[in-house]
């Protein structure tokens, strides 16, 4: 791996279209003379330990710029304006220590840009409505792991191109837009995790495609929607740790393709329907802390699931039985691995 600062004497290259450094062991700051790239197309400096208030700003001059990948250094600064890079359709920032709020009005580039990752920083305060407005090409949004708070602004509904949304762990709030289901058939990855958001989850089988929904750790409340069930391409479904009630019907078997069922920690009741067995494709499922009652080997112990690794449900409990499960769980959250083969013994108060 090559290591020391970046050579300054780049910048008079300005002929220059691509640039890769990454996965290398450089340090310190990127010079100003890389401003003379004028030509640049490609940059990437992913993987080092760059560092520099405003580490990118030198980047927003570029007119030709299409991909910047500046992922997993130190670079600290502000989103800022980025207006003068009309090319561009790449944008990589993930993975450092920038701060301050996506620029509303003022982001700049929007009619080229389809791939936006503002993962693992510091950024905070809402996402504004013109932002995402001006993102007419956006086929992914990665903001997770963020302290980005406010709502998720009716205008996400105008991204008609947009494939995947990840907002997870940041401190967002409210109920979702109904624009967000108008995204119809484009949208395959909603990741909404840890925030605050609260209502009732709507009309989620508009978005026909979609094959991974998580949205745990929030405060949704109602019942599942059945329009869910209609989501026939769904991979993963983890809506843990919310306050949703009611019981799970019979469509749920038609999820065929679906591998991952987390929906524990919520207020689910009734009886799991034979109708599950369906689901062949399962790995992993955990229904445990809900009031569930009723046997579910008709659902998961018929040998039909013969990829299904873990399996928790509440068979602690007098109320739920499960030969086959390999976690049994109670209604306070312990759960006893079955597979270990020792007693499960629940602990004293």
């Amino acid at each position: 791996a090559l290591e020391g600062t970046i050579p300054s004497s780049l910048g008079i290259m300005q002929e220059l279209i691509g640039l890769d450094l990454s996965k290398n062991k450089f340090h310190g700051v990127f010079s100003q003379s890389f401003g003379q790239l004028v030509n640049l197309e490609n940059a990437r400096f992913s993987f080092n330990n760059i560092q520099g208030f405003d580490g990118i700003g030198i980047w927003k001059q570029l007119p030709n710029l299409k991909e910047l990948h500046l992922n997993h250094n130190n670079i600290t600064g502000f989103v800022g304006d980025w207006g003068n890079c009309e090319s561009l359709v790449v944008l990589d920032l993930s993975h450092n220590q920038i701060t301050g709020t996506i620029p509303d009005t003022n982001f700049g580039p929007g009619k080229a840009l389809k791939y936006v990752y503002f993962t693992d920083n510091l950024i905070s305060g809402p996402i504004g409505s013109t932002f995402l407005k001006n993102l007419v090409s956006l086929v992914k949004l990665d903001a997770a792991y963020n302290q980005i708070t406010g709502t998720l602004p009716n205008e996400v509904g105008t991204l008609s191109t947009l494939e995947t949304l990840r907002l997870t762990q940041n401190r967002m709030m409210g109920p979702l837009p109904p624009q967000l289901y108008s995204l119809g058939p484009s949208l395959k990855i909603l990741d909404l995790d840890n925030n605050g958001f609260s209502g009732q989850i709507g009309d989620i089988g508009k978005l026909s495609n979609l094959e991974t929904l998580r949205m745990k750790e929030n405060d949704f409340t109602g019942a599942i929607p059945n329009s869910v069930y209609g989501l026939t391409n769904l991979k993963v479904l983890d809506l843990n740790t919310n306050r949703l009630t009611e019981d799970i019907p019979t469509a749920m078997g038609k999820l065929v393709n679906l591998e991952e069922l987390f929906l524990n920690d919520n207020r689910l009741a009734g009886q799991i329907s034979p109708e599950l067995s369906n689901l062949q494709k399962l790995r992993l499922v955990n229904l445990s802390n809900n009031v569930f009652v009723g046997d579910m080997d008709a659902a998961f112990c018929t040998g039909s699931q013969s990829q299904l690794k873990e399996l928790k449900v509440d068979c602690l409990n007098s109320q739920v039985t499960c030969t086959c499960a390999t976690h049994c769980c109670d209604e306070k959250g312990y759960c006893c691995d079955m597979m270990g083969g020792t007693a499960c013994e629940v602990p004293n108060e």
